[in-house]
């Protein structure tokens, strides 16, 4: 194990001892970002009224069961051009194994982690502790088409966004430390985010054998599951660090592909960086581009559409009231905090229109169509539930 991984962004350093990731410290000042071992596995126990699948209480309440830190690693560390990566195997809770995965790459911020878990005991919570410097002043998080930004450290009636107990997360979270710079956790998938003092954690499994009183595979800790989630060390603000954009990318993992033959790079669709474009489809005569302004400021956006097209428009979120844009292929437009943009580009040949659902039939099961059918005016509700 070296005594630091060196990157153009950071400098960290993996506790030979325990497999934790026990210091970042961004560059070029050298600030400590951690106040802590972090990428520490900690097994607790699920509590809480109502069932677990729906309900549990926070962290403040929950017995710890286990932590990664008990437990001796093995640790392979392998370098190619692109990135060292760390490899940490060691036992976990109840004799189970865990495998946590650590990249690092010489030429961008992000740090990637990949973590394998087995046979989670029924009724477990596993969370990843990610320890911070100091509390956080402002924590911002995403949401679909947006993201809320609350206060933590100090109250600040101007800042309505909701921090405290467990909070749905989606793809990012980004902690502004005092001072500025912060540290920000994406995700693939894994919506559950905490935070204690100066302590987030990402949650990565809720164990639960039943739902309901029904036996439920899918939420079930039997079996191998793979997490995978992310951190970025930033010195400047979250806006210059384009933590949203870098959460999108995170979600979109290039794809290798053997046997095709290798082009020019070509862009599509560009804009500037206060927008990101969620949707880029075709609907008829036109192709419909979806974008939410990102970084919560009244601006200008840009677009530029590098595919063939006779003129755009503005309109709503079904395509209607359109509102012509001048340009081409360049757009520009004004847009107001966090606004969903919805933009029409007329083409000389439609697509066929898409055909509506109008019945289940055909993705329902031979053996339960009978049921499907079985309309019971009488009941209303939510089905039975189980022992």
């Amino acid at each position: 194990m070296p005594p630091a991984i060196e990157t153009q962004y950071y400098s960290a350093q993996v506790d030979p001892a325990t497999g934790a990731l026990v210091s970042l410290k961004t560059k070029p000042s050298g600030r400590e970002m951690l106040g802590g071992p972090a990428n520490v596995l900690v097994a607790e126990k699920r509590m809480g009224q109502g069932d677990p699948g729906d309900f549990m209480d926070p962290r403040p309440k929950r017995p710890r069961l286990a932590s990664s830190s008990e437990f001796k690693p093995e640790i392979t560390v392998m370098e190619g051009p692109i990135a060292v990566t760390v490899d940490v195997r060691s036992g976990f809770l109840g004799g189970t194994r865990a495998r946590r995965l650590m990249r690092f790459y010489k030429g961008h911020p992000r740090i990637d982690f990949e973590t394998e878990l087995n046979d989670i005991p029924n009724l477990t919570v596993v969370v990843a502790e990610f320890p911070l410097a100091a509390p956080p002043a402002e924590i911002r998080r995403g949401l679909p088409f947006g993201f809320t930004h609350g206060a933590w450290a100090r109250p600040n009636p101007e800042l309505h966004g909701w921090v405290k107990g467990i909070n749905p997360v989606v793809r990012w979270i980004d902690y502004e430390l005092p001072g500025g710079g912060g540290v920000a956790i994406l995700d693939r998938g894994l919506t559950g985010r905490e935070i204690n003092d100066k302590t987030p954690v990402i949650y990565l499994y809720n164990a639960t054998d039943e739902y309901y009183g029904y036996p439920n595979a899918w939420l079930s800790g039997k079996g191998y599951h793979k997490l995978e989630y992310a951190l970025v060390a930033h010195e400047a603000g979250w806006a210059a660090a384009s933590i949203p954009r870098l959460a999108w990318e995170y979600n979109c993992p290039v794809t290798a592909v053997e046997g095709c033959a290798v082009t020019a790079p070509r862009s599509f669709l560009r804009t500037s960086e206060n927008v990101i474009a969620e949707v880029v489809r075709r609907d008829g005569p036109d192709i419909e581009v979806r974008l939410v302004e990102c970084l919560g400021r009244a601006a200008t956006a840009e677009v530029t559409l590098d595919l063939p097209h006779e003129r755009a428009a503005m309109t709503d979120l079904v395509g209607q009231n359109a509102r012509p844009l001048k340009g081409g292929p360049a757009y520009s437009f004004p847009v107001r905090p966090q606004q969903i943009v919805t933009l029409r580009f007329r083409t000389a040949a439609p697509v066929a229109g898409v055909q509506p659902l109008t019945e289940w039939d055909n993705l329902v099961p031979m053996g339960k169509r009978a049921a499907l059918h079985d309309h019971r005016k009488d009941r209303k509700g939510h089905p039975p539930r189980g022992k």
